[in-house]
This record gives C-alpha cells, sequence and structure tokens, in this order.
C-alpha cells in the first residue's frame, strides 16, 4: 500500500549512486518483514494472542531502553548535536 510513495522518497532522498541498492534493501526487508509477521501469526496461534501480544510489548519496551541507552554514543560517532 505505502510502495509507491516509499520508492517515490527512496529515489528522491538516496544519492544517485546508490538508489537501486537502497530500493533493493527495502524490497528485501519488506520481504522478511511479511514472513516475520506470518510467523508471529502462527505463534499467536499455539501460544495465544495475549501471550504473543506481551512478547512484544516486552521486546518494544526493552529494544527502547537500549536504544536510549546508546544514543548519545552514536549520536557523537554521527557528530549530531542536539
Amino acid at each position: 500500500a505505502l510502495s509507491p510513495v516509499s520508492l517515490s522518497f527512496i529515489t528522491n532522498m538516496a544519492p544517485k549512486r546508490m538508489t537501486s541498492q537502497i530500493m533493493g534493501w527495502y524490497f528485501a526487508v519488506t520481504g522478511v518483514a511479511a514472513w516475520l509477521a506470518s510467523k508471529i501469526g502462527t505463534l499467536a496461534d499455539v501460544l495465544g494472542e495475549l501471550s504473543v501480544f506481551s512478547l512484544i510489548a516486552a521486546f518494544t519496551i526493552v529494544l527502547g531502553a537500549l536504544l536510549m541507552i546508546v544514543a548519545p554514543k552514536i549520536n557523537k560517532i554521527a557528530n549530531i548535536s542536539e
């Protein structure tokens, strides 16, 4: 559904020499996301929806906390000032 918008964004924002490579990565990541969604759906049938959504919530909270811890180091490496 958002593919035309995403591809237009990639075309406009990516460096010209990397546009096709970034589009290829976009399609690869989209495929992996669809595969992962099917696995999560299957897991919901086995464990129950509440368990799966609880696992997703816990994973998201832990990942968010890790990103908050690592963000200053990434900003320093990328020379991004606040």
